[in-house]
């Protein structure tokens, strides 16, 4: 199954858009395409573009104040008959105005530059005052502590028949991607620590060194099946996980699924290492607000589901309804350990 192409396309672009994106599935499936191929595609990218389009603050403000010097000299040189002198009539006309214009469009800009310059180096400042920038970076080394694998039946049915391929983050070394694969589902993940690192479970499974935020910022909107959360949710200030939301929201074609894998604040702190306690930049949060940030974003029949526990019956040894009962005491007293949030992007929206 295809998914829409990207909205604002003539209907000739858009068929070849959509022609193009079968090429790609049938060429992916049949193994034409390795996993890694398209981040080897980006880098390739970033090598030959233009200096001072990427994402580098520095490299853009030297490219700027470059720029920001403009020549009002033009090239008097002529192929036509008659032409060097004309050109050189026109400089002497205008020569005068055109210097005074471009002296001033440069001062302009270079104080422009200058300006942008002293607020990054203000920003740089209070990062490092902060430690936001250090806290991050170690964040992104920690592995996702909430498993995923006890909520894996509920979401392979949430995903089933998206309108698109499924993107898992975090995605760690991959096993929910291999359950997804099993069920014929197309997905892929992106995992912010080093692939290296962090081998995947399956070889041929399709895991990007990268942060969601990022990811999903490159993408075109409506372009993915289905999205699912965990890991990222846990550690990730309020701020980013807000945006993220808004981004999902966006990325997913109407009909596909938002699934979010989350710990419960009560919870964080059983079970999880003081380390990743202390350099976690923020907090997992309540499934109610999961909630109300899917439902104001366009998904509908948003549900909050628990992991499947073990079964409790009547022929049960008198220890296990004892365990049931002390885990469901626990539960009530200091809130269940995760849960899953899924909602279906509404067709109208």
């Amino acid at each position: 199954m295809t998914h829409e192409p990207a909205p604002g396309l003539s209907p000739d672009a858009r068929e070849l858009m959509a022609e193009i994106d079968a090429e790609v599935r049938a060429r992916r499936a049949a193994g034409d395409i390795p996993a890694g191929f398209e981040r080897e595609l980006d880098a390739l990218f970033a090598r030959f573009s233009p200096s001072g389009t990427g994402d580098d603050f520095t490299t853009v403000l030297d490219r700027a104040e470059h720029d920001a010097f403009i020549d009002a000299d033009p090239p008097l040189g002529s192929a036509k008959r008659g032409g060097l002198v004309v050109k050189k009539g026109v400089r002497a006309a205008v020569g005068w105005y055109l210097q005074y214009v471009t002296q001033q469009v440069a001062t302009f800009g270079t104080m422009t530059v200058r300006a942008v310059r002293i607020l990054g180096e203000r920003v740089e400042r209070l990062e490092a005052a902060s430690g936001s920038a250090a806290v991050a970076a170690e964040a992104a080394k920690l592995a996702p502590s909430t498993p995923v694998a006890p909520f894996t039946p509920q979401i392979v049915a949430r995903v089933t028949g998206a309108p698109g391929r499924v993107l898992h983050a975090d995605a760690g070394t991959g096993e929910l991607l291999v359950a997804l694969a099993d069920a014929g589902i197309d997905a892929y993940g992106v995992e912010p620590r080093d692939v290296a690192l962090v081998p995947p479970a399956d070889a041929r499974l399709e895991i990007r060194a990268d942060d969601v935020v990022g990811h999903l910022r490159a993408i075109a909107d409506a372009t993915l099946g289905a999205v699912v959360l965990s890991g990222v949710v846990d550690i990730a200030p309020v701020g980013e996980l807000l945006e993220l939301a808004q981004l999902v929201a966006a990325k997913v074609a109407p009909g596909g699924a938002m699934v979010v894998v989350s710990a419960d604040p009560r919870s964080w702190g059983r079970g999880r290492s003081s380390v990743e306690s202390d350099l976690a930049p923020g907090r997992p949060l309540h499934a109610e607000t999961w909630v109300r940030l899917l439902s104001e974003r366009g998904f509908r029949d948003v549900v909050v589901e628990d992991a499947p526990g073990p079964h409790v019956g009547g022929n049960d040894q008198p220890t296990h309804e004892l365990d049931a009962r002390v885990e469901r005491l626990e539960a009530e007293l200091f809130g269940r350990e995760a849960y899953l949030v899924a909602g279906v992007r509404d067709r109208a929206s």
